[in-house]
């Protein structure tokens, strides 16, 4: 069994055996440390998922990606939600269930907010009327696009 330079993480060669507890170990010491990155940067919006006024009671979300769950979230399409009529509609993205593997996202809207203990990113506040949008607010997102800046930055040093 070779072990990488960083990590120390056992690696198999074609038709050498794989040990199980040296496989738990690489996956528990991969799970850590990916954690331990997320933490740092947290939950929220890398770029996109912006609210757009649709037709009637709808409001398209544009493509975008972010950090939900301290996991990557992307949606390559725009999205879209119904809202409740006569109310201030607080709208969230979350991973789809097979989103930790995928990276799918699901919006979805609630007439109240959700303030403790979330596995959702905030992405606007909207009001409506009996048929229609009337405002959309969209501060109080939590940005967190300085990753992007610090990749781009680090990819010039290295140049």
């Amino acid at each position: 069994m070779r072990f990488t330079e960083n990590y120390r993480l056992g690696s198999v060669v074609p038709s050498e055996p794989l040990n199980p507890v040296e496989d738990s170990r690489r996956m528990q010491t991969i799970d850590r440390q990916l954690l331990g990155i997320f933490e740092i940067f947290g939950n929220g919006i890398i770029e996109g998922w912006e609210l757009r006024q649709s037709t009637g009671l709808n409001i398209s979300i544009t493509p975008g990606r972010g950090h939900i769950s301290y996991t990557s979230a992307i949606t390559p399409i725009a999205g879209s939600v119904t809202l409740e009529p006569n109310s201030t509609n607080w709208v969230y993205a979350k991973l789809s269930e097979d989103g930790q593997y995928t990276r799918n996202v699901i919006f979805f809207s609630r007439t109240a907010p959700i303030t403790t203990g979330s596995d959702s990113v905030f992405l606007g506040m909207v009001g409506t009327t009996f048929n229609n949008i009337s405002t959309i607010d969209m501060s109080g997102r939590n940005d967190i696009s300085f990753i992007e800046k610090i990749g781009r930055a680090s990819c010039r040093e290295r140049v």
